[in-house]
């Protein structure tokens, strides 16, 4: 969107608004016509995101773009040249195709193969890349058919879509067709809401949603905060020299300024007065508002440092619990949800898994074991073929046990660049992992992030030795050196 306003001197500016839909990561960024950010919605400063940095005064990126086929590049050759392995066509599509999403994708396959879940394997492509083609057709057509489906036997809705929802009609849903997608959106909400808690499906839905609650309630806090805080250093940072020079300008011409005096005018700056004092006492006003502004300046990076710690952290939180498959991983990130957002954790007996038979192993993994058998499960061990194993964090204080109380020196360390996610240890033993069962290892750690959904994901890849604590930082929140980094496809 471009917009026009004037500066203080009468000049006409062009400036864009750009609008990045991304989900959760979405953003609104004002930029100046030179390419200059203005301001954002959503400030990303370069410890969130060292390759996209989102400040005013920056130079304005565009989000990296996303190796998908739009419309019109849609062809049984380019679907079957990227073919990877996945379980099913139609996670295949919502990974190859731009704009499609999961629900969409299951629709599709259900369109081509007969079945929401059919396999990859033994695919047409020419018969998948026309019907892709005619199910995105109604971008441009605009032949909407927004439907709402229903569980009878559970009365609750299930799911809306813009279009017909065979797949799931044929799985026994009703469905109801609206006139527009906003009916069938608010139709879907009201009913959700009259059915009450979720009693079928995902067991963790619910246990999620409330804990998601309070921590964009506080994430939202945390951004205004430091917002808040961006704004006064950069106030105190511009205000300071200015007010000492005031100040001493005045104390430099006080025989010159009787009582009443409004300003001063010197070598063609104009210095604002209070006329009720004298000149000794306005000069006294300025330096006590330079002294304010120089003290902001040095405990305000601090002050920021720590906000922004804090909104890191939960940022990882979040991620943690949308991955979050184990009701023992909920407990544990009940407890940290609560510490971090200052909300009451709900009273949960532990669970007290049987006792490992396992005797060898470091002291440490023992220790992080122990902590497993108590039912808080700080991290899970997933084989990644031909004898190696990956560690995965399952909670914050996980990320810390695996990667710091399990994780040996020699291991590796992985985790999705820029972007909140578990801590993966790459158990080595001493060895050097081949390249494939690495990558393995990142499929792993790109699925336990908040970049799982992407088709293709940067994971850093370090020492663990490398890896080190920020002092006083929440527990998960580590700098590391020495990286390189791969690009995968996230999988569980």
């Amino acid at each position: 969107l471009v917009c026009e306003q004037r500066d203080p001197s009468g000049r006409l500016h062009r400036v864009l608004l750009i609008v990045e839909a991304m989900g959760r990561r979405s953003n609104l960024v004002l930029v100046d016509d030179d390419g200059t950010i203005m301001d954002a919605a959503r400030r990303t400063p370069p410890s969130r995101n060292p390759r996209r940095p989102v400040l005013p005064h920056l130079p304005y990126q565009p989000p990296p773009p996303q190796e998908r086929l739009f419309p019109e590049e849609i062809s049984a050759a380019s679907l079957a040249e990227a073919a990877r392995a996945q379980p099913t066509l139609a996670k295949y599509l919502a990974e190859r195709v731009a704009g499609l999403s999961p629900l969409a994708a299951r629709e599709l396959a259900f369109r081509v193969a007969g079945a929401a879940d059919a396999p990859l394997q033994a695919v047409d492509w020419s018969v998948v890349a026309r019907a892709t083609q005619e199910f995105l057709a109604v971008v441009e057509t605009h032949e909407w058919q927004p439907t709402l489906a229903s569980d009878l036997h559970a009365e609750r809705p299930i799911d809306f879509a813009p279009y017909e929802l065979r797949h799931l009609a044929a799985a026994g849903s009703e469905l109801t067709r609206f006139s527009s997608i906003s009916d069938a959106m608010q139709a879907y909400y009201a009913r959700l809401a009259e059915a009450g808690p979720a009693r079928r499906g995902d067991p963790l839905a619910a246990e999620r949603k409330a804990l998601l609650v309070p921590l964009d309630r506080a994430a939202h806090t945390l951004e205004r905060r430091i917002a808040a805080l961006e704004h006064q250093l950069a106030a105190g940072q511009d205000q300071r020299d200015p007010l000492r020079s005031a100040g001493e300008a005045i104390l430099a011409h006080q025989a010159e300024l009787p009582l009443g005096s409004s300003e001063l005018l010197v070598d063609g700056q104009r210095v604002e007065l209070d006329p009720r004092i004298s000149a000794v006492e306005n000069a006294q006003a300025y330096f006590a508002r330079y002294r304010k502004a120089r003290e902001a300046e040095e405990r305000v990076p601090a002050l920021l440092s720590e906000a922004r710690q804090a909104a890191e952290h939960l940022g990882d939180l979040r991620t943690l619990v949308e991955v979050a498959d184990e009701m023992d991983a909920i407990r544990a990130l009940r407890r940290e949800v609560a510490a971090a957002t200052g909300t009451k954790a709900p009273a949960t007996r532990a669970r007290t898994g049987p006792r490992s038979r396992e005797q060898h192993g470091t002291r440490n993994e023992q220790r992080g074991t122990r902590n497993a058998e108590r039912g808080t499960q700080p991290y899970r061990r997933i084989s990644v073929g031909e004898g190696w194993e990956a560690l995965v964090g399952t909670s914050a204080a996980g990320n810390a046990s695996v990667t710091f109380d399990v994780g040996q020196a020699d291991d590796l360390w992985l985790h999705a660049r820029g972007v909140p996610g578990a801590h993966v240890i790459l158990r080595t033993n001493g060895s050097t992992a081949p390249d494939e069962i690495v990558e393995r290892a990142a499929r792993l750690a790109a699925w336990h992030s908040a970049a799982r959904t992407a088709g293709s994901v940067e994971v850093d890849v370090a020492p663990r030795r490398y890896v080190k604590k920020i002092p006083n930082a929440p527990a998960g929140l580590v700098r590391y050196t020495n990286e390189r980094t791969v690009r995968v496809t996230p999988r569980p």
